[in-house]
């Protein structure tokens, strides 16, 4: 399969704007498109990549990968930076608006928030959502103090 920077660059933008409709507020930084092998963002924000041949949501700090993960498809690419910017949605949401009782811990307000977005924008994506916050539950339990 081929892809076009062009027109994977107006799926991830469908996507993005689905996730807006739903979501309390807009996302801070929405990770720009670089086309082609050259050039990356050195600052640890992510961006994706659109090459003929591949797809890719990529991070990296000094000179080095933090992250770069592949997709299939512009759909799947659409995914990983959905699920990135309701994450930060869901994160800026809990601090900005939502006071948390003293000792407990944000995860249990933002985690639920997090999947309501994603699940919003789609149901399938919502489940791959929630299994990434049960992987990390499953590492790292709820830690009220």
């Amino acid at each position: 399969m081929t892809f076009d920077p062009e027109l994977v660059q107006l799926a991830v933008a469908r996507w993005v704007d689905r996730l807006h409709r739903v979501a309390p507020c807009p996302a801070a930084h929405i990770p720009p498109m670089i086309a082609g092998d050259q050039g990356f963002l050195d600052f640890a924000e992510p961006f994706f990549r659109v090459t003929p041949e591949r797809l890719s949501f990529e991070a990296w700090e000094r000179d080095h990968p933090v992250m770069d993960k592949s997709a299939a498809s512009p759909e799947e690419l659409s995914f990983w930076i959905v699920e990135h910017l309701a994450r930060q949605i869901a994160l800026d949401t809990v601090h900005q608006y939502q006071p948390r009782p003293a000792g407990m811990d944000a995860r249990r307000i933002w985690f639920p928030e997090w999947h309501r977005l994603v699940d919003a924008v789609d149901a399938e994506w919502g489940s791959r959502t929630l299994s990434q916050i049960d992987r990390i539950l499953a590492e790292y339990p709820y830690a009220d103090h």
